[in-house]
């Protein structure tokens, strides 16, 4: 097993390269194809976190234990990504806990806002609660079709990324706070 700390920047998931050639640098790409998915969701994760706290006007204490649990499964990523980078993105059980990551962050996050719905947030909420259900079948599908062939897991989990891409038809296109 190679040294996590020798392929990679001070636990960030950016990968390291063995040389300072072009070929030393290809040597990583699907590391780094990785490491900008991983990215790319949690910045996605950060933005949709920043639009649901500000259509609510007061936290409920379990709002803020379902956050606390939110947050514990974005922890994961550099761990996950860090796995599957590592492999050549045909290793089944790296892919697989990258799969089961984001489902358990999705399924956190839906929590989360259902929760903040029954504390009386904005009703717009639910359709952030349609999407992330839609999410969480999607992480299903990916993490079953991953057992067909590992990248599926991965290449399916950046479509549904996409689906997060596209802003709420009621919330953002409207200049509504955010």
């Amino acid at each position: 097993m190679r040294d996590r700390h020798h392929y990679y920047h001070y636990g960030t998931g950016i990968p390291r390269t063995a040389g300072d050639t072009l070929r030393a640098l290809l040597g990583v790409w699907h590391q780094f194809v990785v490491y900008l998915a991983s990215f790319a969701t949690v910045a996605v994760y950060w933005h949709s976190h920043h639009y649901i706290f500000s259509r609510v006007q007061t936290v409920s204490r379990q709002t803020l234990w379902l956050n606390t649990l939110f947050l514990l499964t974005l922890s994961l990523f550099p761990f996950a990504t860090a796995w599957v980078g590592e492999t050549t993105l045909v290793a089944l059980v790296p892919e697989q806990l990258y799969g089961i990551v984001l489902l358990v962050t999705d399924i956190a996050f839906d929590l989360l806002v259902i929760c903040m719905l029954r504390d009386g947030a904005d009703d717009v909420l639910r359709t952030t609660v349609h999407k992330t259900h839609l999410s969480i079948a999607g992480n299903v599908v990916a993490i079953a079709a991953g057992w067909l062939w590992p990248p599926l897991t991965l290449i399916i989990n950046v479509l549904i990324l996409i689906n997060w891409l596209v802003p709420d038809q009621l919330g953002w296109r409207r200049g509504k706070r955010s």
